[in-house]
């Protein structure tokens, strides 16, 4: 189980490998027992020395696939999946007081997607989640950059046609929305 290879290929055909340094925290964290891994793992402080790097995290997930432990897998999850609500954006708008629709949405998407990656992994190795162990952060990264892209795209479509109340022209916004159609 220590650092299994990776299987997706870049675009020049080489392998996804794992940083040295994970494998090494991959190597030590097996010899833990699995009570010790998530006291590890439940640390949030990344400063802390006993911090587990979710790409480590992450092997051991998709690694109890093998074991087909319920139980573990629902451990090291629930551990993964709060470290991916904590990076991403609250629903909570910039006045503190009231929620933004379009955050919550960022949110909920990404870590629908999210979960949806980690699903498919469980029951058969999916090449998708390869980056994660890779680059963990710049992974999420691009899971909240395209929800919001489909977050914002949904809320300008539904804004309201502005025009010119003296006139009753469009705005310019509108008209040049409508030669795109």
């Amino acid at each position: 189980m220590i650092g299994a290879p990776l299987r997706k290929h870049r675009l020049d055909g080489q392998l996804y490998v794992r940083d040295a340094k994970v494998n090494a925290h991959i190597a030590e964290l097996a010899l833990l027992s699995r009570d010790e891994l998530i006291a590890r793992a439940a640390i949030t402080n990344r400063s802390d020395p006993t911090f587990v790097p979710s790409e480590c995290l992450l092997h051991f997930i998709r690694a109890s696939r093998r074991d087909n432990n319920d139980v573990w897998f629902e451990r090291l999850y629930r551990i993964l999946t709060q470290r991916v609500m904590r990076s991403l954006p609250t629903a909570e708008s910039a006045d503190g007081k009231t929620e933004s629709l379009t955050r919550g949405a960022i949110r909920d998407q990404a870590l629908s997607r999210f979960v949806e990656l980690l699903s498919v992994d469980r029951v058969d190795y999916s090449e998708k989640l390869d980056y994660f162990e890779v680059r963990f952060d710049g992974a999420l990264v691009s899971l909240r950059r395209d929800a919001q892209e489909k977050a914002w795209r949904d809320e300008n479509r539904s804004r309201p046609l502005e025009f010119d109340e003296e006139s009753g022209e469009l705005s310019p916004e509108v008209e040049a929305a409508d030669r795109r159609r």
